[in-house]
């Protein structure tokens, strides 16, 4: 009520993040002056105190709401009451909706009224957070299990206007290449399975999403070389970021992207765990990644020589950022980094795996060095940067 008679009339965007808020709490908010209001957050609230019919009746009485964030917030018997509303038809963000256990029931439920202004859809299990919806959140998320049937209710859905959708691990009985076939129109595609071998993509002929998809993440899918040569076989004229963390790729998934027709225009790539050696870093450091902005060899067995051959590369000129965090890089190989040629580099990301990387820089006492950076100064030297948690 305070906020309605402070705030009301001119806000836009309101956060009510692990608030705590009562049944009546909500309800005043629907009652308020909240004339502009576009984009709520409940995440975090205690669920089990909300009405869900009543829930949803309130936030309809929002009739300026266009992006809710609900997560942890209500349960899966609260979408049936969601289709009693208008909310589909002018909803453009379903944010981080969660569920415990199987998202079927709720896929099926939620999707069997059309949603014509429907954009983007985060689905959450429980337990960890996700991106904001105006970042790439290229990410992974655990939890819940989808079904064959509910990923047939995904591809089914009326939802003309969909462009970005993030699902999250434990996918069951579902076939990446079914989304890709059916999911016309997307931009961004994450996903985390246990099951993404070859068979699970298929034959991905004719296929509507690999045309459109500017971003493709999928991490910890057991996705393998094979898999990844599948994937491969479709056009992705458009994608531009390409996340690979924590799979079973072996050195050769950098010389199969080297070789895909995207490499020339992928601005973001992500190999985080790859057994990456130095024929691998060759095909990266010499492939047709003119416009590579951003790659990250995370966690990856890369040597000394490895790393000479980014250190000499001619062929990254837009290369920014290197993520080397969690590998056997010395210092000595970093700063030939930091000094090479490479025109556009200003961040390199290293941990402290390393004992002589963490003594390089050093930390002010009674603090810890747990994450450090090289980064090149305007006139063209190195310089070194830190940061230290107490």
């Amino acid at each position: 009520e305070g906020l309605g008679r402070g705030l009301g009339a001119g806000l836009v965007e309101l956060n009510l993040h692990a608030t705590e808020l009562g049944p009546e709490a909500l309800e005043a908010l629907a009652r308020g002056p909240f004339e502009r209001l576009a984009r709520l957050s409940l995440s975090g609230q205690p669920g089990h105190r909300q009405s869900p019919a009543a829930a949803m009746r309130s936030l309809a009485a929002l009739r300026t709401l266009t992006h809710v964030d609900a997560k942890r917030f209500v349960d899966a018997d609260a979408y049936a009451w969601l289709l009693e509303t208008d909310l589909p038809e002018r909803l453009e963000l379903v944010g981080e909706l969660s569920a415990a256990g199987d998202w079927t029931y709720v896929l099926a439920t939620v999707f069997a009224r059309p949603w014509p202004r429907l954009r983007t859809l985060y689905l959450h299990g429980g337990g960890q957070a996700l991106a904001g919806a105006s970042l790439p959140a290229l990410e992974s998320f655990r939890g819940c299990r989808i079904g064959a049937e509910g990923a047939r209710a995904l591809c089914d859905a009326d939802t003309p206007a969909l462009t970005t959708v993030h699902l999250p691990q434990g996918m069951v009985g579902v076939r990446l290449g079914d989304l890709l076939r059916e999911l016309a129109g997307l931009r961004q595609l994450t996903l985390s399975t246990d099951n993404l071998d070859a068979d699970a993509i298929g034959d991905l002929q004719g296929a509507a999403a690999p045309k459109t998809l500017t971003h493709l993440g999928l991490s910890q899918a057991k996705l393998t070389d094979d898999a990844l040569a599948r994937l491969l076989t479709a056009e992705w004229p458009a994608l531009e970021h390409l996340v690979l963390r924590g799979n079973a790729l072996s050195a050769e998934a950098a010389s199969l992207i080297a070789a895909a027709s995207f490499a020339k225009q992928l601005h973001n790539l992500d190999l985080q765990g790859a057994a990456l050696d130095v024929d691998a870093l060759r095909a990266l450091a010499q492939g047709p990644f003119a416009e590579l902005r951003a790659l990250s060899l995370r966690n990856t067995p890369i040597d000394a020589a490895a790393i000479t051959l980014l250190a000499e590369s001619e062929t990254l000129p837009q290369l920014a950022y290197l993520n080397l965090r969690d590998t056997s890089v010395s210092s000595e190989g970093i700063a030939a980094l930091a000094a090479s040629a490479l025109p556009a580099l200003e961040e390199i990301e290293v941990g402290d795996l390393a004992a002589e990387k963490k003594a390089a820089i050093p930390a002010p006492p009674g603090r810890i060095v747990s994450q450090t950076r090289l980064a090149r100064a305007d006139d063209g030297t190195s310089r070194a940067a830190a940061r230290y948690y107490g």
